[in-house]
Parts: structure tokens; sequence; C-alpha cells
């Protein structure tokens, strides 16, 4: 997808970083309101005689210890709607921008991290890499194995992060020094042949 105004990259950018940042987001403040604290089940002074103002509960939110008003529930939502013509836009502008360090490379079945990284140490790669697995070769159950292998060996080299070419972000692809694009190679010696029981001749003794 291409951008008609450039001059707009950077403040979408900033959106698109604005936007995933925001969704990250949990809403884990919470305070108690005044029927959730414990204690005040009784009247801390009668209602006449003392000069004092007229109280039912210690848990009031006038009170030290009391309840919170208008605090927050827990319940907010800081999350954020994008565009999805806007996410692409930025994402293929990201890919442009980064293609003098792009890699492809052709791989066959790596089940070590050591593997793994000599193959990034052979090319000449450091730092902060986003590997991406290409989508074409994500179609049978098997390639689903590998590529849950991929992630579980990438993920344990540090600085490296290993994706879908279709679920990357493109504030990834602008955090990343060097892009390497994985295409998985099946090979026959990869391939699972059924077993056909052998079939006994006919007078063959056992």
């Amino acid at each position: 997808m291409a951008i008609k105004n450039k001059e707009n990259l950077p403040e979408l950018v900033a959106k698109v970083t604005r936007v995933i940042e925001a969704n990250k987001r949990r809403a884990t403040a919470r305070t108690k309101k005044r029927g959730e604290v414990s204690g005040g089940g009784r009247k801390p002074h009668r209602q006449k005689g003392t000069g004092r103002a007229r109280a039912g509960s210690t848990r009031s939110p006038l009170w030290r210890g009391g309840g919170v008003t208008f605090g927050p529930t827990g319940e907010q939502n800081p999350s954020l709607n994008l565009n999805k013509k806007e996410r692409e836009a930025v994402k293929q502008a990201a890919l442009e921008s980064k293609k003098s360090n792009t890699v492809e490379l052709s791989i066959g079945k790596i089940s070590k991290t050591k593997e793994a990284a000599d193959l990034l140490k052979k090319n000449n790669i450091s730092g902060r890499t986003l590997v991406l697995v290409d989508e074409k070769s994500e179609k049978s159950q098997k390639e689903s194995e590998s590529l849950r292998n991929l992630r579980r060996v990438f993920g344990n080299i540090k600085n490296v992060l290993l994706a879908k070419n279709g679920d990357v972000s493109g504030v990834d692809v602008l955090r990343a020094d060097n892009i390497v694009i994985l295409k998985m190679e099946t090979t026959k010696a990869n391939k699972i042949e059924p077993k056909t029981a052998s079939k006994a001749k006919v007078g063959e003794k056992k």
C-alpha cells in the first residue's frame, strides 16, 4: 500500500505508536468504596450535644481510612482504535525504510538455539533483530509445528523477536536494526512417509 501524502508520515507513525502502546495497558488501578472497606459498624459519636458534625460511620469518604469517592473502579478501558489502512501504511513505509538492512534466508529444520544463533552470526546480523516468517510457508499442520519450534528457538536469543509477517506492526519494524525474512524449505528428509504393513507372501513360513 502506497502512502499518498508522505509529509504526514511522522504524525501517522506517532499515532500508530500511541495506539499500540495504549492497547498494551491493563486497568489494574482500583479503589474501595465506603461499602467495601472494613469497620464502621457503629456510630462514632452521638447525634447531638458534642459540637461535632453528625456522622453515621467512620468509613465515610470524609473520614481517614474511609472509602474513596469517584476513584478508579478497574473497569476503565485505555485502549484506542486505529484505521486498518493507517496501520498497513505505516508497516509498508517502515519495511521500505529498512530495505538496506533486510535479509532473506531460506532455512531447513532448526531445532536448537545454537543453530539459530550461528545462522545470524554467519550472515553478520547483530543488534535488535526482527525475524519474519513467510506466510506462504504456513499452510499445513506440520509447518505450524515448525513455526512453534522457531518461536522457541529464536525466543532464547537476546534482542531477537520472531513474528509472522502478517502479525508484525510498523512500530516493531522501526525499532529493529535488522530484519530477517525466513523462508522454510520442505525437503524429503523432513517429510513423514506413511508406514504400510508388509504383506506376507503366500506359502511363506513365519
